[in-house]
């Protein structure tokens, strides 16, 4: 993962696919996650139902989402801090696969 310090970093070969794919969720998640607020009106439901039970504001009303939705939006900031540290990890672990350029 490139730096944007006085050290970058590269992988000497390609990157190992688990690592690839874990950067592409992050940017995924890291991008959904700040334009959450934009399409969760779209997303949640005026109603409360069994499937959406979780209350959220959303432009002065009440709106109702899913479980899983609603967790991802409340901890979005944890799951993006958490996938960037499982890449700095696998960075680590695998630190003979990776040079040091200028």
């Amino acid at each position: 993962m490139p730096g944007a310090g006085r050290y970058q970093f590269q992988w000497k070969e390609r990157p190992p696919l688990y690592w690839s794919v874990l950067a592409i969720i992050f940017f995924i998640y890291c991008v959904a996650l700040v334009f959450s607020p934009y399409f969760l009106a779209y997303i949640s439901t005026p109603r409360p139902s069994s499937g959406y039970a979780h209350a959220l504001t959303v432009d002065g009303g009440i709106r109702h989402m899913g479980p899983l939705l609603w967790w991802c939006y409340d901890k979005g900031g944890w799951v993006c801090g958490a996938l960037f540290l499982m890449l700095i990890l696998i960075m680590f672990l695998k630190r003979d696969q990776i040079e040091r350029i200028r």
